[in-house]
């Protein structure tokens, strides 16, 4: 009787195992989570529930229909709404509609970071971050970090020695525009979001400060060489510039990583 049950549990650790490599999400979840998630999965609005385990930042699904299969809304941990563009019904076997479910969440954040992009240039940024939920609101934000750094760097090689430090001075501005946003009347997670980008800003204004500093004159002083010149990087580690910076910070992780990725091609 014991070797017999040593062949089931061997039998089970093994079927346990082949769910987890077509949905890694599955080794977030203990046997008995996954065993439930399993046993229910013609029955997305009962996995849902696990939800949390398998998405650290999404706190629940909104599901619409009758039985309720099909997914309309995200809803974070700090009660922050995201809508798909389109609408995902979740059919077949759970590991696969769970997979779909994250390609789901790419596009639609890619959908949302270009048009994110796309509106950052048409009015003040501190209207801007309002309209956009906010972990794109925190990558739009170091994207054009980014993106502006190098234009400065581009002009000193033109023959504008002070032009990263007209930006720097620019910095300082948008950052004390978000210092005068907390110091009014917000909601609670417009104020979380204004606070995130106060820190990440605060962070970027210091390391361009740092490289002026240093004398740097051209962007290739963004490699992983930790000590470039013309003088020895005054930071631990290579500079986080340009895609590391928002690594953590982003609450889906991959999906907006690759939205922002694909905006700043």
């Amino acid at each position: 009787m014991g070797a017999g049950l040593e062949l089931c549990e061997k039998a089970l650790a093994e079927f346990l195992e082949s769910k987890r490599r077509i949905f890694p999400r599955f080794y977030f979840a203990s046997t008995n989570m996954l065993l439930d998630i399993l046993s229910n999965g013609n029955r997305p609005w009962v996995v849902a529930t696990h939800i949390n385990a398998l998405f650290q930042g999404i706190k629940e699904l909104e599901l619409s229909g009758d039985p309720k299969t099909t997914v309309q809304k995200l809803l974070s941990n700090e009660g922050e709404e995201v809508a798909l563009g389109a609408p995902l019904k979740l059919t077949g076997k759970v590991e696969h509609y769970l997979g779909g479910l994250i390609g789901a969440i790419r596009d639609d954040l890619l959908a949302k970071m270009k048009q994110a992009v796309a509106d950052y240039a048409k009015r003040e940024r501190r209207e801007w971050l309002f309209d956009h939920v906010a972990q794109l609101s925190i990558v739009g934000t170091q994207l054009f970090w980014t993106r502006e750094t190098e234009a400065a760097f581009d002009c000193m090689q033109r023959g504008e020695p002070n032009a990263l430090q007209e930006y720097s001075t620019k910095q300082v501005a948008l950052l004390g525009d978000l210092i005068k946003l907390v110091q009014g009347e917000l909601e609670v997670l417009q104020r979380r979001k204004v606070m995130n980008l106060i820190t990440m800003e605060t962070h970027s204004r210091d390391i361009n400060l740092g490289m002026i500093a240093a004398g740097f004159d051209s962007k290739e002083c963004f490699t992983s060489n930790p000590n470039p010149s013309p003088s020895p990087n005054p930071y631990p580690h290579p500079y986080p510039y340009p895609n590391s910076a928002v690594q953590g910070v982003l609450h889906l992780g991959g999906p907006a990583q690759d939205a922002h990725d694909e905006a700043w091609r």
